[in-house]
Protein backbone atom coordinates (compact mmCIF):
# COMPACT_ATOMS: atom_id res chain seq x y z
CA UNK A 1 0.00 0.00 0.00
CA UNK A 2 1.10 3.48 -0.84
CA UNK A 3 2.59 5.59 2.63
CA UNK A 4 1.29 8.77 3.51
CA UNK A 5 3.95 11.33 3.65
CA UNK A 6 3.59 14.17 6.47
CA UNK A 7 6.42 17.10 6.81
CA UNK A 8 5.44 20.07 9.02
CA UNK A 9 7.59 23.30 8.78
CA UNK A 10 8.03 26.91 9.32
CA UNK A 11 7.51 29.04 6.16
CA UNK A 12 8.80 33.01 7.00
CA UNK A 13 9.04 35.20 3.93
CA UNK A 14 9.92 38.84 4.17
CA UNK A 15 9.57 41.11 0.91
CA UNK A 16 9.39 44.81 0.33
CA UNK A 17 5.06 43.97 -0.80
CA UNK A 18 4.32 41.47 1.68
CA UNK A 19 5.54 38.73 4.28
CA UNK A 20 4.92 35.30 5.46
CA UNK A 21 4.75 34.04 8.58
CA UNK A 22 3.29 30.54 8.54
CA UNK A 23 3.37 27.24 9.36
CA UNK A 24 3.00 24.58 6.96
CA UNK A 25 1.53 21.08 7.40
CA UNK A 26 2.64 19.18 3.70
CA UNK A 27 0.29 15.73 3.45
CA UNK A 28 1.11 13.76 -0.03
CA UNK A 29 0.45 10.15 -1.49
CA UNK A 30 2.91 9.16 -4.33
CA UNK A 31 1.51 8.23 -7.48
CA UNK A 32 0.76 4.52 -8.03
CA UNK A 33 2.60 2.76 -10.44
CA UNK A 34 0.09 1.34 -11.93
CA UNK A 35 -3.48 2.27 -12.35
CA UNK A 36 -5.84 1.40 -9.46
CA UNK A 37 -8.52 -1.29 -9.33
CA UNK A 38 -9.97 -1.27 -5.89
CA UNK A 39 -13.70 -1.82 -5.62
CA UNK A 40 -16.18 1.00 -4.93
CA UNK A 41 -19.76 1.16 -4.03
CA UNK A 42 -20.88 4.28 -6.17
CA UNK A 43 -25.00 5.88 -5.65
CA UNK A 44 -25.68 8.54 -8.37
CA UNK A 45 -28.77 10.13 -7.93
CA UNK A 46 -30.50 12.28 -11.14
CA UNK A 47 -32.91 15.24 -11.04
CA UNK A 48 -35.46 14.07 -13.29
CA UNK A 49 -37.56 16.59 -12.81
CA UNK A 50 -39.61 18.41 -16.01
CA UNK A 51 -36.66 20.60 -16.59
CA UNK A 52 -34.48 18.00 -17.00
CA UNK A 53 -36.32 17.12 -20.55
CA UNK A 54 -34.67 20.53 -21.75
CA UNK A 55 -32.04 19.95 -24.65
CA UNK A 56 -31.54 16.30 -23.53
CA UNK A 57 -29.70 16.73 -20.32
CA UNK A 58 -31.30 13.54 -18.80
CA UNK A 59 -30.90 11.80 -21.91
CA UNK A 60 -27.39 12.66 -21.92
CA UNK A 61 -26.77 11.60 -18.07
CA UNK A 62 -28.56 8.55 -19.35
CA UNK A 63 -25.54 7.89 -21.89
CA UNK A 64 -23.12 8.84 -19.41
CA UNK A 65 -24.13 5.89 -16.85
CA UNK A 66 -24.22 3.65 -19.80
CA UNK A 67 -20.73 4.38 -20.49
CA UNK A 68 -19.69 4.33 -16.87
CA UNK A 69 -20.88 0.86 -16.58
CA UNK A 70 -18.07 -0.24 -19.32
CA UNK A 71 -15.89 1.22 -16.36
CA UNK A 72 -17.27 -1.10 -13.77
CA UNK A 73 -16.17 -4.23 -12.57
CA UNK A 74 -18.22 -7.71 -10.85
CA UNK A 75 -16.87 -6.24 -7.56
CA UNK A 76 -18.36 -3.10 -7.72
CA UNK A 77 -22.05 -1.70 -6.66
CA UNK A 78 -24.42 0.47 -8.34
CA UNK A 79 -26.96 2.61 -6.53
CA UNK A 80 -29.24 4.69 -8.52
CA UNK A 81 -31.49 7.50 -6.63
CA UNK A 82 -33.94 9.26 -8.98
CA UNK A 83 -35.89 12.06 -7.80
CA UNK A 84 -38.16 14.96 -8.70
CA UNK A 85 -41.54 15.89 -6.91
CA UNK A 86 -40.84 12.07 -5.31
CA UNK A 87 -37.83 10.39 -4.83
CA UNK A 88 -37.42 6.50 -6.18
CA UNK A 89 -34.56 4.00 -5.82
CA UNK A 90 -34.83 1.26 -8.74
CA UNK A 91 -31.44 0.17 -7.76
CA UNK A 92 -29.92 -0.29 -4.29
CA UNK A 93 -26.06 -1.99 -4.34
CA UNK A 94 -26.37 -3.86 -6.89
CA UNK A 95 -23.49 -5.68 -8.29
CA UNK A 96 -22.32 -4.62 -11.83
CA UNK A 97 -22.04 -8.05 -13.44
CA UNK A 98 -22.55 -8.12 -17.19
CA UNK A 99 -26.10 -9.18 -16.98
CA UNK A 100 -26.96 -6.54 -13.96
CA UNK A 101 -25.14 -3.75 -16.28
CA UNK A 102 -27.92 -4.86 -19.18
CA UNK A 103 -30.85 -4.55 -16.58
CA UNK A 104 -29.43 -0.89 -15.86
CA UNK A 105 -29.52 -0.32 -19.06
CA UNK A 106 -33.01 -1.06 -19.89
CA UNK A 107 -34.45 0.48 -16.79
CA UNK A 108 -32.23 3.73 -17.08
CA UNK A 109 -34.25 3.71 -20.77
CA UNK A 110 -37.55 4.63 -19.20
CA UNK A 111 -36.46 7.61 -17.25
CA UNK A 112 -38.84 10.24 -18.22
CA UNK A 113 -38.46 13.77 -17.05
CA UNK A 114 -41.53 15.76 -15.11
CA UNK A 115 -42.61 16.99 -12.02
CA UNK A 116 -40.33 18.88 -9.32
CA UNK A 117 -37.67 18.86 -7.58
CA UNK A 118 -37.60 18.15 -3.90
CA UNK A 119 -33.72 17.97 -3.18
CA UNK A 120 -35.22 16.50 0.76
CA UNK A 121 -36.42 13.83 -0.47
CA UNK A 122 -33.23 12.51 -2.47
CA UNK A 123 -31.36 12.89 0.48
CA UNK A 124 -33.56 10.88 2.65
CA UNK A 125 -33.30 8.25 0.11
CA UNK A 126 -29.46 8.21 0.34
CA UNK A 127 -29.62 7.90 3.72
CA UNK A 128 -31.68 5.07 3.43
CA UNK A 129 -29.31 3.04 0.78
CA UNK A 130 -26.30 3.96 2.75
CA UNK A 131 -28.28 2.01 5.80
CA UNK A 132 -29.10 -0.70 4.07
CA UNK A 133 -25.66 -3.22 4.16
CA UNK A 134 -24.38 -3.72 0.67
CA UNK A 135 -23.64 -7.01 -1.10
CA UNK A 136 -19.82 -7.04 -0.33
CA UNK A 137 -16.84 -6.00 1.01
CA UNK A 138 -16.68 -2.71 -0.69
CA UNK A 139 -13.83 -0.13 0.13
CA UNK A 140 -14.86 2.95 -0.93
CA UNK A 141 -18.19 4.37 -0.72
CA UNK A 142 -19.20 7.59 -2.83
CA UNK A 143 -22.61 9.87 -3.99
CA UNK A 144 -22.94 12.10 -7.00
CA UNK A 145 -25.85 13.93 -6.95
CA UNK A 146 -26.56 15.89 -10.02
CA UNK A 147 -29.31 18.35 -10.59
CA UNK A 148 -29.91 21.26 -13.23
CA UNK A 149 -32.13 23.51 -10.31
CA UNK A 150 -32.89 24.46 -7.15
CA UNK A 151 -35.15 22.85 -4.64
CA UNK A 152 -38.67 23.65 -5.01
CA UNK A 153 -40.56 20.86 -3.13
CA UNK A 154 -40.03 19.84 0.41
CA UNK A 155 -37.74 21.83 2.36
CA UNK A 156 -35.87 24.30 -0.02
CA UNK A 157 -33.85 26.26 2.64
CA UNK A 158 -30.49 25.79 1.86
CA UNK A 159 -28.97 25.92 5.82
CA UNK A 160 -32.04 23.12 6.31
CA UNK A 161 -31.32 20.93 3.44
CA UNK A 162 -27.24 21.08 4.12
CA UNK A 163 -28.11 20.25 7.66
CA UNK A 164 -29.95 16.74 6.66
CA UNK A 165 -26.66 16.00 4.72
CA UNK A 166 -24.78 16.70 8.00
CA UNK A 167 -26.65 14.08 9.58
CA UNK A 168 -26.37 11.57 7.04
CA UNK A 169 -22.64 11.68 6.25
CA UNK A 170 -22.17 11.91 10.42
CA UNK A 171 -23.59 8.39 10.48
CA UNK A 172 -21.19 7.83 7.98
CA UNK A 173 -18.30 9.37 7.71
CA UNK A 174 -16.87 7.11 4.94
CA UNK A 175 -18.66 8.33 2.31
CA UNK A 176 -17.89 11.26 -0.05
CA UNK A 177 -20.43 13.21 -1.63
CA UNK A 178 -19.63 15.02 -4.46
CA UNK A 179 -22.56 17.53 -6.86
CA UNK A 180 -23.14 18.48 -10.39
CA UNK A 181 -25.05 21.75 -11.18
CA UNK A 182 -26.03 20.85 -14.87
CA UNK A 183 -26.71 24.32 -17.20
CA UNK A 184 -27.20 27.77 -15.37
CA UNK A 185 -29.89 27.70 -13.45
CA UNK A 186 -28.94 25.45 -10.18
CA UNK A 187 -28.01 27.08 -6.77
CA UNK A 188 -24.40 27.14 -6.46
CA UNK A 189 -24.09 27.85 -3.07
CA UNK A 190 -25.62 24.78 -1.90
CA UNK A 191 -24.46 22.82 -4.43
CA UNK A 192 -20.98 23.73 -3.75
CA UNK A 193 -21.07 23.72 0.60
CA UNK A 194 -23.05 20.34 0.17
CA UNK A 195 -19.72 18.84 -1.24
CA UNK A 196 -17.60 20.28 1.06
CA UNK A 197 -19.56 19.32 3.48
CA UNK A 198 -18.61 15.88 1.87
CA UNK A 199 -15.48 16.29 0.89
CA UNK A 200 -16.11 15.84 -2.81
CA UNK A 201 -15.86 18.52 -5.39
CA UNK A 202 -18.81 20.14 -6.97
CA UNK A 203 -18.70 20.81 -10.83
CA UNK A 204 -20.86 22.82 -13.73
CA UNK A 205 -21.88 20.94 -16.83
CA UNK A 206 -23.11 21.84 -20.17
CA UNK A 207 -21.74 19.18 -22.36
CA UNK A 208 -22.35 15.60 -22.31
CA UNK A 209 -18.33 14.88 -22.61
CA UNK A 210 -18.28 17.58 -19.05
CA UNK A 211 -20.82 15.00 -17.65
CA UNK A 212 -18.79 12.06 -19.05
CA UNK A 213 -15.44 13.76 -17.77
CA UNK A 214 -16.60 14.79 -14.32
CA UNK A 215 -18.48 10.84 -13.24
CA UNK A 216 -14.68 9.83 -14.88
CA UNK A 217 -12.82 11.43 -12.20
CA UNK A 218 -15.17 10.65 -9.38
CA UNK A 219 -15.12 7.00 -10.00
CA UNK A 220 -11.19 7.29 -10.65
CA UNK A 221 -10.68 9.13 -7.52
CA UNK A 222 -12.54 6.57 -5.55
CA UNK A 223 -10.66 3.68 -7.28
CA UNK A 224 -7.49 5.72 -6.20
CA UNK A 225 -8.14 6.31 -2.67
CA UNK A 226 -5.83 5.50 -0.12
CA UNK A 227 -6.64 6.80 3.12
CA UNK A 228 -10.48 8.31 3.99
CA UNK A 229 -11.46 10.69 6.41
CA UNK A 230 -8.29 12.56 6.56
CA UNK A 231 -8.07 15.52 9.40
CA UNK A 232 -5.70 17.46 11.15
CA UNK A 233 -6.42 18.74 14.37
CA UNK A 234 -5.06 22.00 15.85
CA UNK A 235 -6.00 24.06 19.27
CA UNK A 236 -8.83 26.74 18.90
CA UNK A 237 -6.79 29.60 18.69
CA UNK A 238 -4.92 28.88 15.64
CA UNK A 239 -6.34 30.06 11.95
CA UNK A 240 -6.13 28.55 9.13
CA UNK A 241 -5.12 29.94 5.73
CA UNK A 242 -5.65 27.60 3.55
CA UNK A 243 -9.28 26.87 2.65
CA UNK A 244 -10.08 23.59 3.30
CA UNK A 245 -13.29 22.68 5.71
CA UNK A 246 -12.97 23.01 9.22
CA UNK A 247 -14.95 21.91 12.04
CA UNK A 248 -15.03 24.29 15.05
CA UNK A 249 -15.90 22.39 18.31
CA UNK A 250 -19.17 23.89 20.53
CA UNK A 251 -17.50 24.80 23.80
CA UNK A 252 -18.80 23.08 26.96
CA UNK A 253 -19.11 24.87 30.34
CA UNK A 254 -16.75 22.78 33.06
CA UNK A 255 -15.60 19.94 30.64
CA UNK A 256 -11.75 19.48 31.74
CA UNK A 257 -11.13 18.54 27.88
CA UNK A 258 -9.43 20.57 25.53
CA UNK A 259 -11.16 21.51 22.75
CA UNK A 260 -9.76 21.27 19.14
CA UNK A 261 -10.79 22.46 16.07
CA UNK A 262 -10.92 19.82 12.73
CA UNK A 263 -9.73 20.37 9.51
CA UNK A 264 -10.87 18.19 6.97
CA UNK A 265 -9.16 16.61 4.59
CA UNK A 266 -11.05 13.73 3.35
CA UNK A 267 -9.95 11.04 1.22
CA UNK A 268 -6.14 10.86 0.41
CA UNK A 269 -6.00 9.66 -3.37
CA UNK A 270 -3.02 8.56 -4.99
CA UNK A 271 -0.90 11.55 -6.40
CA UNK A 272 -2.53 13.88 -3.91
CA UNK A 273 -0.51 16.33 -2.48
CA UNK A 274 -2.34 19.12 -0.36
CA UNK A 275 -0.39 21.59 2.27
CA UNK A 276 -2.49 22.92 5.08
CA UNK A 277 -1.40 26.06 5.82
CA UNK A 278 -2.04 27.90 9.68
CA UNK A 279 -0.96 31.06 11.16
CA UNK A 280 -1.04 31.76 14.88
CA UNK A 281 0.41 28.41 16.19
CA UNK A 282 2.03 29.03 19.51
CA UNK A 283 5.70 26.64 20.83
CA UNK A 284 3.48 24.50 22.61
CA UNK A 285 0.73 24.01 20.33
CA UNK A 286 0.44 20.66 19.18
CA UNK A 287 -1.12 19.08 16.31
CA UNK A 288 -2.73 15.79 15.62
CA UNK A 289 -3.79 14.10 12.14
CA UNK A 290 -6.00 11.19 11.73
CA UNK A 291 -6.66 9.13 8.34
CA UNK A 292 -8.24 5.53 8.42
CA UNK A 293 -6.51 3.05 5.69
CA UNK A 294 -9.44 2.52 3.26
CA UNK A 295 -7.72 -1.01 2.13
CA UNK A 296 -8.23 -2.38 6.03
CA UNK A 297 -10.16 0.02 7.75
CA UNK A 298 -7.91 0.42 10.09
CA UNK A 299 -6.93 4.20 12.07
CA UNK A 300 -3.71 5.53 11.55
CA UNK A 301 -2.74 8.18 14.00
CA UNK A 302 0.13 10.62 14.32
CA UNK A 303 0.33 12.39 17.46
CA UNK A 304 2.00 15.84 18.09
CA UNK A 305 3.61 16.36 14.95
CA UNK A 306 7.26 17.24 14.56
CA UNK A 307 8.00 20.19 12.87
CA UNK A 308 11.50 20.99 11.05
CA UNK A 309 13.13 23.08 8.60
CA UNK A 310 11.11 22.68 5.16
CA UNK A 311 13.04 21.56 2.22
CA UNK A 312 13.66 23.77 -1.04
CA UNK A 313 10.50 21.97 -2.52
CA UNK A 314 8.36 21.36 0.18
CA UNK A 315 8.65 25.69 0.70
CA UNK A 316 8.31 26.26 -2.82
CA UNK A 317 4.95 24.05 -2.95
CA UNK A 318 3.79 26.08 0.67
CA UNK A 319 4.60 29.37 -1.56
CA UNK A 320 2.16 28.01 -4.12
CA UNK A 321 -0.19 26.68 -2.02
CA UNK A 322 -0.93 29.74 -0.40
CA UNK A 323 -0.88 31.58 -3.33
CA UNK A 324 -3.43 29.26 -4.66
CA UNK A 325 -5.52 30.03 -1.42
CA UNK A 326 -5.47 33.91 -1.65
CA UNK A 327 -6.38 33.57 -5.68
CA UNK A 328 -9.61 31.39 -4.15
CA UNK A 329 -10.99 33.81 -2.03
CA UNK A 330 -10.15 36.87 -4.47
CA UNK A 331 -12.42 34.35 -6.76
CA UNK A 332 -14.77 33.50 -4.23
CA UNK A 333 -15.26 37.93 -3.63
CA UNK A 334 -16.00 39.15 -7.36
CA UNK A 335 -18.21 36.04 -8.03
CA UNK A 336 -21.07 38.35 -6.32
CA UNK A 337 -23.73 38.93 -9.11
CA UNK A 338 -23.62 42.46 -8.09
CA UNK A 339 -19.80 43.50 -8.95
CA UNK A 340 -20.96 44.03 -12.82
CA UNK A 341 -23.50 47.18 -11.39
CA UNK A 342 -20.98 48.52 -8.90
CA UNK A 343 -19.17 51.69 -9.85
CA UNK A 344 -15.45 52.20 -11.15
CA UNK A 345 -14.47 53.54 -7.41
CA UNK A 346 -16.60 50.59 -5.69
CA UNK A 347 -14.58 47.90 -8.09
CA UNK A 348 -11.23 49.75 -7.71
CA UNK A 349 -10.22 48.11 -4.17
CA UNK A 350 -10.64 44.61 -5.67
CA UNK A 351 -9.09 45.34 -8.85
CA UNK A 352 -5.95 46.08 -6.57
CA UNK A 353 -6.54 42.87 -4.78
CA UNK A 354 -6.45 41.58 -7.97
CA UNK A 355 -3.09 43.15 -9.72
CA UNK A 356 -1.52 42.28 -6.01
CA UNK A 357 -1.88 38.61 -6.38
CA UNK A 358 -0.44 39.09 -10.29
CA UNK A 359 2.43 40.82 -8.45
CA UNK A 360 2.84 37.73 -5.50
CA UNK A 361 2.62 35.36 -8.71
CA UNK A 362 5.01 37.32 -11.28
CA UNK A 363 7.80 37.05 -8.31
CA UNK A 364 6.91 33.53 -7.61
CA UNK A 365 7.29 32.55 -11.35
CA UNK A 366 10.68 32.71 -11.47
CA UNK A 367 11.69 29.82 -8.72
CA UNK A 368 9.79 27.28 -10.71
CA UNK A 369 11.94 25.24 -13.22
CA UNK A 370 10.28 24.58 -16.33
CA UNK A 371 11.61 21.54 -17.10
CA UNK A 372 10.37 19.11 -16.87
CA UNK A 373 6.55 20.44 -16.25
CA UNK A 374 5.69 19.69 -13.23
CA UNK A 375 1.97 20.16 -11.31
CA UNK A 376 3.05 24.08 -10.17
CA UNK A 377 4.27 24.67 -13.58
CA UNK A 378 0.58 23.90 -14.84
CA UNK A 379 -0.87 25.78 -11.32
CA UNK A 380 1.31 28.75 -12.41
CA UNK A 381 -0.25 29.07 -15.71
CA UNK A 382 -3.62 28.25 -14.43
CA UNK A 383 -3.31 31.50 -11.98
CA UNK A 384 -2.12 33.57 -14.57
CA UNK A 385 -5.28 32.59 -16.26
CA UNK A 386 -7.54 33.43 -13.69
CA UNK A 387 -5.90 36.61 -12.55
CA UNK A 388 -6.25 37.62 -16.03
CA UNK A 389 -9.81 37.12 -16.77
CA UNK A 390 -10.99 38.37 -13.11
CA UNK A 391 -8.89 41.37 -14.15
CA UNK A 392 -10.86 42.35 -17.07
CA UNK A 393 -14.37 41.26 -15.86
CA UNK A 394 -13.41 44.12 -13.36
CA UNK A 395 -12.59 46.30 -15.88
CA UNK A 396 -15.46 46.11 -17.96
CA UNK A 397 -17.98 49.17 -18.44
CA UNK A 398 -20.65 49.60 -15.69
CA UNK A 399 -23.87 47.79 -16.48
CA UNK A 400 -26.67 50.00 -16.78
CA UNK A 401 -29.34 47.69 -18.13
CA UNK A 402 -29.41 44.01 -16.63
CA UNK A 403 -28.53 40.89 -18.98
CA UNK A 404 -30.33 38.05 -18.53
CA UNK A 405 -30.64 36.59 -15.01
CA UNK A 406 -29.45 33.02 -16.52
CA UNK A 407 -26.76 34.71 -17.33
CA UNK A 408 -25.85 36.73 -14.41
CA UNK A 409 -26.45 33.51 -12.59
CA UNK A 410 -24.35 31.66 -14.60
CA UNK A 411 -20.73 34.19 -14.62
CA UNK A 412 -21.33 34.13 -10.67
CA UNK A 413 -21.63 29.95 -10.14
CA UNK A 414 -18.70 29.58 -12.55
CA UNK A 415 -16.47 32.17 -10.50
CA UNK A 416 -17.49 29.85 -7.19
CA UNK A 417 -16.94 27.07 -9.02
CA UNK A 418 -13.41 27.95 -10.31
CA UNK A 419 -12.65 29.25 -6.47
CA UNK A 420 -14.00 25.64 -4.85
CA UNK A 421 -11.34 23.70 -7.06
CA UNK A 422 -8.38 26.39 -6.26
CA UNK A 423 -8.75 25.30 -2.66
CA UNK A 424 -10.15 21.72 -2.54
CA UNK A 425 -8.10 20.29 -5.50
CA UNK A 426 -10.58 17.97 -6.70
CA UNK A 427 -13.07 18.17 -9.72
CA UNK A 428 -12.49 19.86 -12.78
CA UNK A 429 -12.45 23.15 -13.84
CA UNK A 430 -15.89 24.54 -15.30
CA UNK A 431 -16.22 26.44 -18.60
CA UNK A 432 -18.03 29.09 -19.46
CA UNK A 433 -20.41 28.07 -22.47
CA UNK A 434 -21.35 32.32 -22.79
CA UNK A 435 -17.74 33.67 -22.56
CA UNK A 436 -15.64 33.97 -25.63
CA UNK A 437 -12.42 34.45 -23.06
CA UNK A 438 -12.91 30.27 -22.62
CA UNK A 439 -10.75 28.48 -25.32
CA UNK A 440 -11.85 25.26 -26.27
CA UNK A 441 -8.52 25.35 -28.59
CA UNK A 442 -5.96 25.43 -25.90
CA UNK A 443 -8.08 23.68 -22.28
CA UNK A 444 -6.28 23.84 -19.08
CA UNK A 445 -5.40 20.57 -18.23
CA UNK A 446 -6.91 19.35 -14.95
CA UNK A 447 -3.66 19.90 -13.05
CA UNK A 448 -5.24 17.89 -9.74
CA UNK A 449 -6.42 14.87 -11.52
CA UNK A 450 -4.05 11.66 -10.71
CA UNK A 451 -3.36 8.97 -13.63
CA UNK A 452 -6.04 6.64 -12.55
CA UNK A 453 -9.10 9.37 -12.69
CA UNK A 454 -7.31 10.59 -16.35
CA UNK A 455 -7.80 6.92 -17.73
CA UNK A 456 -10.98 7.00 -16.38
CA UNK A 457 -12.43 10.34 -17.34
CA UNK A 458 -10.84 10.27 -20.93
CA UNK A 459 -12.06 6.85 -21.34
CA UNK A 460 -15.57 8.44 -21.43
CA UNK A 461 -15.12 11.24 -23.08
CA UNK A 462 -14.40 9.27 -25.96
CA UNK A 463 -16.74 6.96 -25.69
CA UNK A 464 -18.97 10.15 -25.18
CA UNK A 465 -17.46 11.73 -28.66
CA UNK A 466 -18.39 8.03 -30.70
CA UNK A 467 -22.43 9.42 -31.04
CA UNK A 468 -22.93 13.40 -31.57
CA UNK A 469 -25.19 13.93 -28.85
CA UNK A 470 -27.12 17.42 -28.31
CA UNK A 471 -25.65 19.56 -25.79
CA UNK A 472 -27.16 22.41 -23.43
CA UNK A 473 -26.66 25.36 -25.65
CA UNK A 474 -25.35 28.68 -24.83
CA UNK A 475 -27.98 31.31 -23.51
CA UNK A 476 -28.95 33.49 -26.27
CA UNK A 477 -26.22 35.54 -27.91
CA UNK A 478 -28.54 38.81 -28.23
CA UNK A 479 -27.70 39.74 -25.05
CA UNK A 480 -25.91 42.71 -25.87
CA UNK A 481 -27.79 45.71 -24.56
CA UNK A 482 -27.12 49.40 -26.19
CA UNK A 483 -27.47 52.86 -25.51
CA UNK A 484 -30.24 54.95 -26.31
CA UNK A 485 -28.63 56.51 -29.02
CA UNK A 486 -27.72 53.21 -30.78
CA UNK A 487 -29.39 51.78 -33.66
CA UNK A 488 -32.25 48.87 -32.70
CA UNK A 489 -31.41 45.58 -34.15
CA UNK A 490 -32.89 44.40 -36.70
CA UNK A 491 -35.77 42.08 -37.33
CA UNK A 492 -34.78 38.86 -37.04
CA UNK A 493 -37.61 37.55 -38.49
CA UNK A 494 -37.46 39.68 -41.54
CA UNK A 495 -36.44 37.76 -44.92
CA UNK A 496 -32.53 37.71 -45.77
CA UNK A 497 -31.39 40.06 -48.76
CA UNK A 498 -30.01 38.12 -51.28
CA UNK A 499 -25.85 39.55 -51.26
CA UNK A 500 -24.29 38.65 -55.06
CA UNK A 501 -20.29 37.46 -54.92
CA UNK A 502 -19.27 41.02 -56.24
CA UNK A 503 -21.02 42.48 -53.30
CA UNK A 504 -19.17 39.98 -50.78
CA UNK A 505 -16.32 42.16 -49.77
CA UNK A 506 -18.09 45.21 -49.74
CA UNK A 507 -21.01 43.87 -47.62
CA UNK A 508 -18.62 42.67 -45.30
CA UNK A 509 -16.53 45.80 -44.95
CA UNK A 510 -20.10 47.35 -44.30
CA UNK A 511 -21.22 44.69 -41.38
CA UNK A 512 -17.41 45.37 -39.85
CA UNK A 513 -18.25 48.83 -39.72
CA UNK A 514 -21.32 48.74 -38.17
CA UNK A 515 -20.33 45.59 -35.55
CA UNK A 516 -17.46 48.26 -34.85
CA UNK A 517 -20.09 51.36 -33.81
CA UNK A 518 -22.53 48.91 -32.04
CA UNK A 519 -19.43 48.36 -29.73
CA UNK A 520 -18.56 51.68 -29.03
CA UNK A 521 -22.76 52.50 -28.21
CA UNK A 522 -22.63 49.81 -26.00
CA UNK A 523 -23.89 50.67 -22.38
CA UNK A 524 -22.21 47.31 -21.11
CA UNK A 525 -20.63 44.46 -23.35
CA UNK A 526 -21.28 40.90 -22.01
CA UNK A 527 -18.71 38.84 -22.80
CA UNK A 528 -16.33 40.40 -25.49
CA UNK A 529 -13.19 39.51 -24.66
CA UNK A 530 -10.28 37.64 -26.18
CA UNK A 531 -10.17 34.82 -27.08
CA UNK A 532 -7.12 33.92 -25.07
CA UNK A 533 -6.37 36.40 -21.62
CA UNK A 534 -3.69 38.96 -22.63
CA UNK A 535 -0.23 39.02 -20.84
CA UNK A 536 0.10 41.24 -17.99
CA UNK A 537 2.89 43.29 -18.34
CA UNK A 538 5.64 42.67 -15.61
CA UNK A 539 5.84 46.66 -14.11
CA UNK A 540 7.29 44.82 -10.59
CA UNK A 541 11.11 45.77 -10.29
CA UNK A 542 11.42 43.82 -7.12
CA UNK A 543 13.19 40.69 -7.18
CA UNK A 544 11.80 37.49 -6.18
CA UNK A 545 11.85 36.57 -2.02
CA UNK A 546 15.30 34.67 -0.74
CA UNK A 547 14.59 31.52 1.13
Amino acid sequence: MLTMIVNAFPLKTEHIQYSDDLLCVRIQVPEATTVASAAVSLTVVIDTSGSMSMEDKLANVVRTINSLLDYMTDQDELSIVTFASESLIPFRHVPTTSINKDIIRTELAKLRANGSTNIEKALRSVQEILQTPSTGLHQKKGVLLLTDGDATEGQTAPDKLLTILQQVLTAHSDVTFSTIGYGSDHKAELLASMSKEGQGSYNIVNRVEQVADIFGLILGGLRSAVYQQVKLLVPPTVRQVSRFTEHKPVPVIGSSVTPTNEIILGDLCAGNDFTVLLEDVGPEDKLHLYSVEVATGLLDMTLNLNIHEGSPEDLLEARVSHLRSLVSAFLQKISDPSIPFRSVEARNPLWCEGMRLEGRRQLLEPLIPLEPVTRNCQIMKLLERELSHSLQMLQRPVLVIPPPPELTRMHSNIMSQHAGYLSSGRGNLSIDPTDAYEDATDPVPNVFANSTQRSCSEGLRSATRATAYPDTPRPPINILQLSPESPPPSNSNSSPTPVSNADESTTAETAAAAAAVAVTNMTFLVPMTPSKPPTLKRSLSVKPPNE
